[in-house]
């Protein structure tokens, strides 16, 4: 075992979130280890939509420039029940200087934040992975692996992760942006509340020619959500649909990573047929020629959230605190507004500027926001709804772009208020 290395703060997850609260903290001068069990930043995933919130904290790190020539601005969304248009929410109605939601692939926003924390002088620690975990009186000591690809098998290699050393890690601060499977929830014994059963969607990255208009699309049946459509930057378009059992089989070729499919060009006839039959189905307002496929995915939901979101020297950020539905990305984008506040309360407590108490009421904000999101009958029409608004209202909030403050601004236009 190596020697133990102590820090201010162990973040353990390396996605945007986890990313982006090593670099709030980085700059405000703590020492900061990040660690991830991948071997690098994501290739392919299914978060592509930012919200203006998460636009602003991430023009305030010095992504601007970048998040302006590489994304694409949406404006409008438009919600439909078959063929039907029932209702359009304005996108471009937000304070600050982006106006609107933007469309740009989670690998890019990752590439992006990952040079931003190299120029801070912070390095991720890709193939790192949390072992174990002790939670004492005056910080965390966490024992970390550092895994390398090792070949098994004699006529054929196959390749497999294995530990190459372990060491420890000391810190004052652990925060666990590890994902909806977190291995900092788990560790620390606090059990996800789920709230719904899973629903499994298939998503498709595709080439389009046509129709390729920049609002998000979303489609319903009685169930809530059942498909959903965001542009991407270019001529390509990120395709979601709700799928049992049976509806879709996967593409002959090898995973890149669990339930991610990558499609050869020239030889996806069969999934694009799989595409078009989904959306006569399911998006008769999808329109456009399906050119080529880059991948496919299949991917299962079940909303919940950890019974706490953090508490004295351990907190949790994005997936590892909640799980939403994915049409409107609420997860991934409350967690980059959480990554500030936690980053920001935890500056403070290392300056003593601080308290925990202070961290743990601005927390339960967020705590909060996901109970009201998480329930069954989350809204009530008021005066002007639709009729179809109406039918409709407790599916509606989790499919839109917002969280926070900007989320009762958009469920104002359709004129539904929290209950």
């Amino acid at each position: 075992m190596k020697d133990r290395i102590e820090v201010d703060v162990l973040v353990v997850g390396a996605g945007p979130v986890g990313m982006l609260t090593a670099l709030r903290l980085s700059r405000g001068g703590a020492r900061v280890r990040i660690i991830d069990e991948a071997p690098h930043t994501a290739t392919h995933s299914h978060a592509c939509i930012l919200h203006s919130e998460s636009l602003r904290l991430l023009a305030a790190e010095g992504l601007k420039a970048e998040l302006t020539a590489s994304g694409r601005p949406i404006g409008m969304m438009g919600m439909y029940d078959g063929a039907a248009r029932m209702a359009d929410v304005q996108l471009d109605m937000a304070a600050n200087s982006f106006g609107q939601v933007m469309a740009l692939p989670q690998s890019s926003l990752e590439d992006f934040l990952e040079t931003q924390l190299q120029r801070a002088g912070v390095t991720v620690a890709w193939n790192h992975r949390l072992e174990r975990l002790h939670v004492g009186a005056e910080g965390v000591l966490a024992t970390v692996s550092c895994l390398t690809e090792s070949a098994k098998g004699y006529i054929i290699p196959e390749w497999e992760w294995v530990v190459d050393e372990t060491f420890e890690v000391e810190a004052k601060y652990l925060i666990g942006a590890d994902g909806r499977n977190s291995s900092v929830r788990r560790s620390l014994g606090w059990k996800f509340e789920s709230v719904s059963q899973p629903k499994r969607f298939v998503v498709f990255e595709a080439v389009i020619e046509g129709d390729n208009a920049d609002e998000i699309r979303v489609g319903f049946d009685e169930a809530g959500v059942n498909a959903f459509y965001w542009p991407l930057p270019g001529k390509r378009c990120r395709l979601a649909f709700r799928v049992e059992g049976g509806d879709i089989s996967p593409p002959p070729y090898e995973k890149e990573r669990q339930n991610v499919w990558i499609v050869r060009r020239g030889e996806n006839e069969e999934q694009i047929q799989q595409l078009r039959q989904l959306s006569l189905k399911m998006a008769p307002w999808f329109e456009a020629a399906v050119e080529e496929l880059d991948w496919v995915a299949e991917v299962e939901f079940a909303p919940g959230r950890s019974q706490s979101f953090g508490d004295g020297c351990c907190w949790l950020v994005g997936d590892a605190a909640h799980v939403g539905w994915p049409a409107g990305v609420q997860s991934m984008n409350s967690g980059l507004r959480e990554a500030a506040v936690v980053g920001n309360g935890i500056k403070g407590l290392l300056s003593r500027n601080t308290t925990v108490d202070a961290l743990k009421a601005a927390s339960m904000e967020f705590v909060r926001e996901w109970e009201c999101l998480l329930r069954s009958n989350p809204v009530r029409a008021i005066d002007g709804a639709k009729p179809w608004v109406e039918a409709h209202a407790a599916h509606l909030p989790s499919c839109l772009p917002a969280t926070g403050p900007a989320l009762s601004g958009l469920l104002g236009q359709l004129r539904l208020a929290w209950v």
